[in-house]
């Protein structure tokens, strides 16, 4: 038999070509539902962790920050949650986290477990400088972004680039002393109760150094005498000895730095000893509602607050959902829920969840690197201006107003600057 050798040729071909047609149309399969359809677990939900303070002796602040994370969860996700553009969908917050009793050991062991165990995708903060301080190198190595509540300067000096926190304390005393300046000069006001002599009395801790490092050569150029410079241990409980020692010095008005049980520890003393300035400054405690349990003690002592209180009448709109925060409905509500006041903690505790969102919304993705970038970005709506962060992922001064309050019998109100205040202040203290 004799073959036709071109026809070999022709049917090899045509067996060549349909077993190439074949192999793309596989390889088309393949690719459709490898890259197409989820190989893993379905992403319904986006992680979120931290450790607060739910008892111990900041409970009373950390509190005010979990009830703040939970309000505006559940308003985001009453309206669908955060859109995802890489899913092109919806997903709701799912908030994971663990009581830290106060103690920034047991917070830096929460977090790794969040991170490690749960698998939460992104964090939010703690309570305060010294907890934010302890689980930052984590969350640094980890390399999730998460929002933090450190004032420490030392704490942005240490090049992390996942960390994005608050305000520091170099930032709390300046719109007091500008008050104070104002008394100084007043021609109206006697000259005995121009407040010329400054006492300061601070933690021993990094916070404390800031300050000290700082503010008695500004009040200085401001005209003012610091007759007194003093560190206590952190955790005072008894300033007898310094209340003496201030009122020795003859000092006109006191500025404190300490924590909530270190400031209403101060008032008490001062309150047993029968002793009083023409001003008193708490940078911590006087804005919450346990200050109020002090009575008399507490009444019209300065503290430091963001341009913001329950009493401000102010609305935003946020996120793709058109989340509409009204102030005044929010804080009423906050109030209903947990039984207290809503504090500026817990509005920035908001805040950070809001960043955070946005800032998912904005990358289109759950890629930490890709929301960490758009963090760094962000230009946040607030109360007369906007919430976003400098080049070390601190609160950038320039776009957050910040405002003195003073403690009255009915709470705490904003007295200064005028343009922001809602109520004459009293000077000098009764």
């Amino acid at each position: 038999m004799i073959f036709n050798k071109k026809a070999i040729t022709k049917m090899q071909a045509i067996i060549i070509t349909i077993i190439i047609v074949l192999a793309v149309i596989a390889g088309a399969v393949y690719y459709y539902y490898t890259s197409c359809v989820p190989t893993g677990p379905i992403k319904d939900k986006i992680l979120v962790g931290f450790s607060i303070s739910l008892t111990g002796k900041w409970s009373a602040a950390g509190k005010q920050i979990f009830d703040g994370y939970k309000l505006i969860v559940d308003e985001i996700n009453r309206l669908g949650g955060v859109y995802v553009a890489e899913l092109n969908t919806y997903l709701p917050i799912q908030l994971i986290y663990y009581d830290d009793s106060s103690d920034a050991t047991k917070a830096v062991t929460n977090y790794e477990k969040l991170i490690t165990v749960d698998g939460v995708d992104f964090c939010l903060a703690p309570y305060g400088s010294v907890i934010s301080d302890a689980i930052a190198p984590v969350v640094e190595r980890y390399r999730v972004p998460t929002m933090i509540t450190s004032t420490w300067e030392s704490t942005y000096n240490k090049g992390y680039r996942h960390i994005f926190g608050v305000f520091t304390t170099g930032s709390w005393w300046m719109h007091f002393i500008d008050f104070l300046n104002d008394k100084l000069n007043d021609p109206n006001l006697p000259e005995e109760q121009k407040p010329r002599r400054i006492a300061i009395q601070v933690d021993d801790d990094p916070g404390g150094r800031d300050m000290l490092d700082f503010y008695p050569n500004y009040l200085r150029q401001k005209g003012f005498n610091v007759v007194y410079a003093s560190v206590n241990p952190v955790g005072t409980t008894d300033y007898t000895p310094y209340i003496i020692a201030i009122q020795a010095a003859k000092a006109d008005v006191l500025l404190h730095l300490g924590r909530m049980d270190e400031s209403t520890a101060l008032m008490r003393n001062l309150a047993e000893l029968g002793v009083n300035f023409k001003a008193i400054f708490c940078t911590v405690g006087p804005t919450l509602e346990a200050w109020m349990e002090l009575g008399p003690a507490g009444y019209y002592v300065f503290s430091y607050s963001p341009y913001w209180s329950p009493q401000l009448d102010w609305s935003a709109t946020y996120l793709k959902s058109g989340l509409k925060w009204n102030n005044l409905e929010m804080a009423s509500k906050f109030e209903e829920r947990t039984g207290q006041k809503m504090d500026w903690r817990a509005f920035n505790a908001v805040l950070h969840v809001l960043v955070l969102a946005d800032s998912i919304e904005r990358a289109g993705s759950l890629n930490r690197e890709k929301v960490r970038d758009a963090i760094a970005s962000t230009k946040l709506p607030i109360p007369g201006g906007y919430y976003a962060f400098d080049e070390k992922g601190r609160v950038d001064p320039r776009y957050y107003p910040t405002c003195v309050v003073q403690v009255f019998p009915e709470g705490p109100l904003i007295v200064y600057p005028k343009e922001f205040a809602v109520r004459e202040p009293v000077y000098p203290r009764p």
